[in-house]
């Protein structure tokens, strides 16, 4: 029996077990040089890190899309897969073999603008969610157009849809390539489907199995290129199967909920997943459900299932602030800008996009008067940093939050920051805000605290929620897409 799993490919443990010499028998949470298995984003660098651990390099093997790399080539929002041990005295994670593989590559068919901060792009049928919080290279959120050809990293819902963790322009010419889950089989015509995807195979060769492993579900890859009738015409095709870990494998896992039940029983890139006794960080139990993004960390047992030690909620960025760095504070890592503070943990995610390009930038390398975008979310009563961009410098400042007060038709508060809006674009907006509503502010500081707004937008209410990928359009967001004409259905 095959077992299938999303996106990126795993490989078969026995080389792991091969190259570091088995496990030890007391292995667990804490590591004994037994097996560690980490799937995830990369969120920063000085060796790699993924899931809130460093993972270091020093003798690594690197592939890229099956092509030999260096831990150079490796970069930010790319999900990738991590084998390795942990070592016994330091307790530090060894990484010995890093893989990457792209979920798509393709040219944009259609865009859905749901608001300023998110949009929904179609490429090789599959739909793919982009937040402005989503690692860009050499694309700019406000810029994505249809014909852009990208390369789509980040992690699939139990609906085929693509949340994007990275997302960059790709220079190619006739090659496209899609992951997905196989239905509509047509053995006889030899085409399939991926999600809105005709696929095919009739000329396609396989990396692992035959055209007769083909069956419904299969989770696979397929490269080729799209004729005029928007079929994908196979030349390669890899099935995405997983041989499952030896038990004490510690397991670090970055992904959407597949399915829920219950604490002690829901599944997550193809693992079954018992949280009950785990340590709940980032949110609440009860926020639990398909479609939340989580990052587990636990030990396989020995029925192959994962007892997760330690879970964490990774739900949607709902602020931002741009500004200048007011406050910085290492040792406690928290920052303040626009007299907004946030503090980071083990998640938060570095990325600079100034003149600098500092590959490793941290805490240490920011300093106050540094121009940041910081995205965060609300825990427990703290602003929790998801990401943190530093920009080139700008007098511009934005804010992106829930409306908490309204003092008059003009004067109102997102969070604790006080925006003027009497001479700004979208004024008329204000009279319609209550408590909660969610607003993009853009202008100048004014003070430690304080906004003359030049630009006010409402938000798509519907990134309150856990899981960005069923939300309903607003008003606001009807007919504000782009397609690229006919997208014919039909066999």
């Amino acid at each position: 029996m095959k077992l299938y799993f999303s996106v990126p490919l795993m490989v078969v443990l026995a080389w792991l077990l091969g190259s570091c010499g088995g496990s030890d028998s007391t292995a667990g949470i804490e590591g004994t040089g037994s097996p560690v298995i980490a799937t995830g984003a990369v969120t920063s660098f000085g060796s790699v890190y993924v899931n809130g651990e460093r993972f270091i390099m020093r003798n690594a093997s690197v592939t890229l899309n099956g092509i030999a790399a260096s831990e150079d080539d490796i970069q930010a929002g790319m999900v990738v897969e991590i084998h390795g041990t942990t070592d016994p005295d330091s307790g530090e994670m060894l990484a010995e073999k890093v893989i990457y593989e792209r979920n798509l590559l393709g040219t944009i068919t259609a865009i859905e603008k749901l608001d300023a901060e998110a949009q929904l792009i179609t490429l090789l049928g599959q739909r793919v969610y982009v937040a402005n919080d989503s690692v860009l290279d050499g694309i700019e959120f406000d810029e994505l157009t249809v014909g852009d050809t990208v390369e789509v990293s980040g992690f699939i819902n139990n609906e085929e849809l693509f949340e994007s963790t990275r997302l960059e322009e790709a220079d190619v010419v006739n090659l496209s390539e899609v992951s997905g889950k196989v239905s509509q089989l047509d053995r006889d015509n030899q085409r399939f489907r991926l999600r809105d995807l005709r696929v095919d195979y009739s000329e396609a060769t396989f990396g692992n199995g035959a055209a007769d492993d083909i069956e419904a579900n299969a989770r696979v890859k397929v490269k080729g290129s799209v004729n005029s009738d928007n079929t994908l015409l196979a030349t390669q095709i890899t099935f995405q199967t997983r041989t499952a870990p030896e038990a004490d494998t510690r397991i670090l896992l970055e992904g959407i909920i597949d399915s829920f039940t219950g604490l002690n029983t829901f599944t997550l890139d193809g693992y079954n997943i018992n949280a009950a006794d785990a340590r709940i960080h980032g949110g609440r139990a009860e926020q639990l459900q398909v479609g939340v993004r989580v990052s587990i960390e636990g030990v396989v047992d020995t029925n192959g299932n994962v007892d997760a030690k330690s879970l964490r909620l990774q739900l949607s960025s709902q602020h931002k602030v741009r500004g200048v760095v007011e406050d910085i504070d290492p040792q406690n890592q928290t920052l303040t800008v626009l007299g907004t503070t946030f503090a980071a943990d083990s998640l938060t995610a570095f990325e600079d996009r100034s003149i600098q390009r500092d590959r490793f930038i941290n805490f240490e390398t920011l300093a106050v008067g540094d121009n940041l975008e910081v995205f965060g979310r609300e825990v427990d009563g703290e602003l929790v940093a998801v990401r943190i961009k530093r920009l080139n410098s700008n007098s511009l400042v934005t804010i992106n939050g829930p409306v908490s007060r309204i003092d008059s038709s003009s004067l109102f508060f997102v969070m604790d920051v006080q925006v003027d809006g009497s001479d700004a674009e979208g004024a008329e907006l204000i009279s319609s805000f209550t408590p909660g509503t969610r607003v993009l502010v853009e202008g100048i500081q004014t003070g430690s605290n304080a906004i003359q707004a030049s630009l006010i937008q409402r938000l798509n209410e519907c990134k309150k929620t856990p899981g960005p990928h069923d939300c309903d359009k607003n008003e606001d967001n009807e007919g504000n897409s782009e397609e690229d004409g006919d997208d014919d259905d039909e066999d």
